[in-house]
């Protein structure tokens, strides 16, 4: 019997929950432009576009956060379902297995010299879903960016999901141009968070434009998750996102490459 669950994912609700930040954030620096706060040590005023910098930080803050949570909730619910190691692909087992010499009281030389071992093992252990568990703990732990390259594997690793961000387009996106519209935000971020300064200047013209785009892109990769989970366990997890219906084509004026 087909399963659904009604209500969202608790990784979309806690995303837009945070996006709804980043327009308080953009209501402060409406009211800050229009009436500037002096800055008693230069005699003039405090530049309001600071916030438009820590917008920027703060968006690629929430979609990394967002495909974190996602992918724990992808992983949990899987784990909740299996009752057996196979219900996650190979590759998930035998990666979350080189963890057992860790633990063990044998010397390390004796598991490696076979990778037989890494699939043998999940016969003889009772303990698959703390190792598993442990696995994607320390794997998400581990993971230090958002970038589409990243969100691959990392998905990869933990559940077993090829390719998440092939199914980054629209119709009026290509995913080649949404990997360089995500790559140029994140790379505006980096050069904020460690120099204060980017590449190429920020406006608000850009917080309007990757909201727009974040939001897009975490709808659909929701629904995507959750198709996958459906494969594995014959019931969908949460229900489905809403994908923002707005046109969002590329946009090489925001979209930059470094040089």
């Amino acid at each position: 019997m087909l399963m659904i669950n009604p209500d969202f994912a608790v990784s979309w609700k806690r995303f837009k929950n945070n996006m709804q930040e980043l327009k308080a954030l953009m209501a402060f620096y409406a009211q800050v432009s229009q009436h500037p706060l002096p800055n008693p040590a230069t005699d003039g005023y405090y530049d309001a576009n600071i916030l438009i910098k820590h917008g920027i930080v703060f968006m690629v803050t929430c979609w990394e956060d967002y495909i974190k949570s996602l992918l724990e909730e992808a992983f949990s619910f899987i784990l909740a379902k299996a009752n057996t190691p196979a219900s996650f692909p190979t590759n998930v087992q035998m990666s979350a297995s080189e963890l057992l010499p860790q633990e063990s009281k044998f010397a390390a030389d004796v598991w490696h010299r076979s990778e037989e071992w890494k699939r043998d093992i999940w016969r003889l252990t009772t303990e698959w879903q703390q190792l598993l568990t442990k696995h994607q703990v320390e794997k998400v732990a581990k993971s230090q960016s958002p970038r589409p390259e990243a969100v691959d594997e990392l998905f990869y690793q933990v559940i077993g999901m090829k390719h998440l961000s092939h199914s980054w387009f629209w119709p009026t996106m290509t995913t080649d141009n949404v990997r360089r519209c995500l790559n140029t935000l994140i790379d505006l971020r980096g050069d904020l968070v460690h120099k204060n300064v980017s590449y190429r200047s920020v406006e608000l013209a850009d917080i309007d434009y990757f909201s727009l785009f974040v939001n897009k892109l975490a709808g659909i990769s929701g629904n995507v998750v959750r198709n996958y989970v459906y494969a594995r366990t014959t019931e969908f997890p949460w229900a489905e996102n809403e994908v923002l219906d707005l046109t969002l084509s590329f946009d090489p004026r925001r979209c930059t490459s470094r040089l």
